[in-house]
């Protein structure tokens, strides 16, 4: 009705004007915009090549009012000419407002990853949840649905709150996902994930409230977490090989100790890891190294992140690596920014015993080594003396100056 109600309007200035006038490029974007978008999608592309005004008019994002309810839909309108279109480079954007409750912006890329960034209105919406994610449980798509669901290959969720954690569970058993991205999800408090198949990247960025996380999936090959690190429970994962934990300090004394969380992934080959978190882990139960209750006896990889580099520390690296037999490459970063407390000191029962294991370490396997973000000279020399004593005859050692 809209494209007739514009049509009539300007009818009679067409047939009154010349032939070489031009109404419709006298209208603004906004209408051009509603005009053309209830063209099918590869019609709509075509429109970008009558002018350098239309280049990018096809991609401007819809925006609609609505409630949570409308999400489903919303997303559908998104992946729908998405599935359809041709060979082009491009992405698309939607947005759904939800009144005072917060909004929605969804972005599709021509990669397959969808982004779900909510918004909370200006309201933070902080209470606790729990999630229960069904992935890919669903092979049968509604005809209500689009079929563009099956080629999103990634989906990125920023800010799901426990208004909208269900919508977003209904969406995602219905994608066939190898990469899910959680990011701050300030009230999530405990996440459950059953993936039959496919999955194969989860990372988990910011959610400060997350206590305990629950895996079921067989295919899962990176693990990452960036923020307090939760209670792990992982079910099979034969092919779980890299993992990080960057976490910053906490108080909190329900929180699992970095040794509690590698007991869990003890057959990773690539392992990236703050040095801080081994450092405090080390001081609360110094027996659990002595005894060697922990052998990361596939680790092939190691990326140590620190914020400086003193004799404490050196130990401390040097220490991790005797629990790593196998270790053939060894990255150190230099990050100022990495979170970085005074730690007390280990016990003095334990200090003479860790301080021999650390000098009969011996990596036979270690054969390079590299320095990256390194700008004490004093503190790369006196870690490569270090480390000489404990790699094989013959490591490499490499150096990246900071900010290359």
């Amino acid at each position: 009705m809209f494209c007739v109600f514009v049509f009539q309007k300007y009818r009679n200035q067409v047939f009154e004007g010349t032939k070489d006038e031009d109404f419709i490029s006298e209208l603004p974007d906004d209408i051009l915009f509603r005009i053309i978008s209830p063209l099918p999608y590869e019609t709509l592309v075509q429109t970008r090549t009558l002018s350098k005004r239309w280049r990018e008019l096809w991609k401007r994002a819809p925006d609609f009012c609505g409630t949570i309810d409308g999400i489903p839909i919303v997303i559908t309108s998104l992946l729908d000419p998405f599935y359809r279109q041709t060979a082009t480079h491009n992405h698309r954007e939607v947005q759904l407002h939800f009144g005072h409750s917060g909004g929605l912006l969804a972005t599709i890329e021509d990669n397959g990853t969808l982004h779900l960034n909510f918004s909370d209105g200006g309201q933070e919406t902080r209470k606790h949840f729990d999630w229960r994610l069904n992935l890919n449980c669903r092979f049968i798509v509604p005809k209500a649905f689009s079929f563009g669901f099956q080629s999103v290959k990634s989906l990125h969720l920023t800010c799901v709150n426990h208004l909208t954690k269900e919508k977003v569970s209904f969406l995602t058993s219905y994608l066939l996902l190898e990469s899910l991205h959680i990011t701050d999800c300030k009230g999530l408090r405990s996440l459950f994930i059953h993936c039959s198949s496919s999955l194969k990247t989860l990372k988990i960025v910011n959610c400060l409230a997350l206590r305990d996380i629950d895996l079921f999936t067989d295919k899962l090959e990176n693990l990452c977490f960036q923020g307090k690190i939760p209670w792990l429970w992982l079910h099979g994962m034969p092919f779980l090989e890299n993992v990080m934990f960057e976490s910053p300090p906490c108080s909190d004394s329900c929180r699992p100790s970095l040794l509690q969380s590698l007991v869990r992934v003890v057959n990773v080959k690539i392992l990236t890891v703050s040095g801080w978190l081994f450092t405090e882990a080390l001081r609360i139960r110094p027996a659990f190294i002595m005894k060697q209750n922990i052998l990361l006896k596939n680790l092939k990889e190691l990326r140590w992140i620190e914020s400086s580099m003193d004799n404490l520390k050196i130990d401390t690296l040097i220490l991790f690596l005797s629990i790593c037999p196998s270790l053939e490459k060894l990255f150190i970063n230099m990050d100022a920014t990495n979170y970085d407390t005074p730690v007390e000191t280990i016990p003095a029962i334990y200090r003479d015993a860790l301080t021999n294991k650390v000098k009969n370490t011996c990596l036979n396997n270690l054969r390079v080594i590299k320095f990256e973000n390194f700008t004490n000279e004093h503190d790369e020399f006196k870690l490569t003396e270090r480390l000489q004593k404990v790699a094989s005859v013959g490591a490499i050692f490499l150096t990246t100056p900071n900010g290359e």
